[in-house]
């Protein structure tokens, strides 16, 4: 990126088993013949080392998302976990990254079984005629790589549409496909009834190719 962009970097390890001081900074050295020939200074945040709490009390999302690795007050933590899924289901990022961060916290909160009750009893919205609505205690979202997987595998049915369609494709409009946006696919996937050329769809070969 340093030469990409041509703007420094400030080189931060991200330690989810590991605490050490929390934030700070550490090192890492080779020496050969008792001579440093390589040392390499960053900075480190050792999430297992910081207090949730703040974490939890501002509106950073991916401090919410992350305080799952940190250390939590035992008392409340059923109730933080309910608040915390609230705050990355609204979050202003994108859906990929509130699915990332809300795996984080399914996967990563602790809970014992009593707390898991607790939960499910804070989580029981109340109907218009005061009766409950029992709500699972899974997260509802897919996994990231649930989800991952599934956006793949409706390329590769669009791809497969789009050949059926058209014949054989060429490796640029095979490109274009697989780098959609997600959000042009489910649309692709209802046009490719009406279209009349891959044109109609977005998708054009280059200078000197086929379809």
């Amino acid at each position: 990126m340093r030469r990409e962009y041509n703007i420094p970097e400030l080189p931060i390890a991200l330690f989810l088993k590991v605490g050490l001081d929390g934030i700070g900074w550490d090192a890492y050295e080779e020496l050969v013949w008792g001579k440093s020939v390589l040392r390499f200074e960053y900075a480190y945040i050792g999430l297992p080392a910081l207090d949730a709490q703040p974490y939890l009390d501002r509106d950073n999302p991916l401090g919410i998302g992350l305080a799952a690795l940190m250390k939590l007050p035992k008392e409340r933590r059923a109730e933080l976990l309910l608040r915390a899924r609230t705050q990355v289901a609204a979050a202003p990022a994108s859906e990929l990254g509130r699915y990332v961060l809300a795996d984080c916290l399914e996967t990563y909160f602790p809970l014992t079984n009593a707390e898991k009750q607790r939960y499910k009893q804070m989580n029981q919205p109340k109907t218009p005629d005061a009766t409950t609505v029992e709500v699972p205690f899974e997260l509802p979202y897919e996994s990231i790589f649930e989800k991952r997987g599934r956006w793949k595998r409706e390329k590769e049915i669009l791809q497969r549409l789009v050949e059926k369609r058209f014949g054989p494709l060429s490796d640029e409009v095979r490109e274009q496909i697989k780098n959609l946006p997600q959000e042009r696919v489910d649309p692709l996937l209802l046009d490719i009834l009406d279209a009349k050329s891959l044109k109609d769809l977005g998708l054009e070969d280059g200078p000197g190719t086929s379809p």
